[in-house]
């Protein structure tokens, strides 16, 4: 899906009618994703919609980039709910990404200090606050894995990758070409973890016909531990929380739970969602402003974690007063 990624930030000032706009800032690298607006979108913030303009012209968008990613979309937008139009002042910063599994997430920055996360918590954006999923996340990991396993015509695999015979191992896997793979990747740390990742997905593509795979923790040492580890009992997704850490005290969450936590309105729109590649848990966060309620928050956090992007393509530059 990163096709359809993007990560934009904008400086917002105030426009005619009910509309802030700004230029995003150009991406921090030259040789990565454009986005899926082009490189430099227009950004309005209407109400409670973000819109999202390409302001390449269509020479600009034959260069190399468009050619490797795909062309961009000429305008995108989506729901952010009403809570960013009530706080919003002339100079905030706007930052709205979307990430692989096509969740976003929207932040309001005033002044280097953050107002407001709606979205996918996927990094520490607020220092203040450390948001984190369930420590049962990892249980409920395994339970796609362990239903794999279950189904018909599966095959497990096991690579290790301080294993000398890893690359035979490899082998011997694609000769199963119509086979389900459920590849338990093991390693002696993150990195080397994700070099074999790497090299089972240059293996097999376009050899086998259908494959998952699992990153092993750290604690599990062998293919016996991880398939017991993998069908052990699971927590229910109803229990599961989404835990704020902040003042030095702790809040946990459930789905649809809100609080406030001086001086932080909180609220947990959805938990993590299992699949390939699957979703983070989607948060609302909004610091005390005498415009925000409990409810403007929950609305906006909905918005964002469940309306679908909006996207148009068309070969026709935007017009000549989109940056006016």
């Amino acid at each position: 899906m990163i096709g359809g990624t993007f990560d934009y930030e904008a400086v917002l000032s105030r426009r005619p009618g009910r509309v802030w706009r700004g230029i995003a800032a150009p991406p921090p690298t030259e040789g990565g994703h454009p986005g899926h607006a082009g490189r430099q979108p227009i950004v309005d913030l209407c109400e409670d919609r973000v819109t999202l303009r390409r302001s390449e012209p269509r020479a600009a968008r034959l260069n190399e980039h468009y050619q490797r990613w795909g062309q961009p979309a000429s305008r995108i937008s989506f729901a952010v709910g009403p809570i960013v139009s009530a706080v919003v002042a002339d100079g905030d910063v706007l930052r709205v990404t979307r990430h692989g599994g096509g969740e976003l997430t929207v932040t309001l920055m005033r002044e280097r200090s953050c107002l407001l996360l709606l979205g996918a918590a996927v990094e520490r954006l607020l220092p203040e606050i450390l948001i984190e999923e369930d420590p049962s996340r990892d249980q409920l990991l395994g339970l796609e894995a362990a239903e794999l396993l279950d189904a018909p015509d599966t095959l497990f695999v096991w690579l290790d990758a301080s294993d000398s015979e890893v690359e035979r191992h490899l082998d011997a896997m694609l000769e199963h070409r119509d086979a389900h793979l459920v590849v338990a990747l093991a390693a002696p740390d993150q990195d080397s973890r994700s070099r074999l990742a790497w090299r089972l997905l240059e293996r097999s593509v376009g050899v086998l016909s259908s494959m998952s795979s699992f990153g092993v923790p750290d604690h599990i040492a062998t293919p016996d531990e991880w398939l017991a580890y993998v069908r052990r009992p699971v927590v229910s997704l109803a229990d599961a929380v989404v835990r704020f850490t902040m003042n030095g005290g702790t809040t946990e969450l459930r789905v649809g739970d809100s609080a406030w936590v001086e001086p932080w309105h909180l609220h947990v729109a959805r938990f993590l969602q299992m699949g390939d590649p699957g979703r983070h848990s989607s948060v609302g966060v909004a610091l005390a402003h005498p415009a925000v309620t409990t409810e403007m928050l929950v609305a906006s956090s909905l918005a964002v974690a469940s309306t679908p992007l909006d996207a148009a393509w068309d070969h026709v530059s935007p017009a000549r007063d989109a940056r006016s």
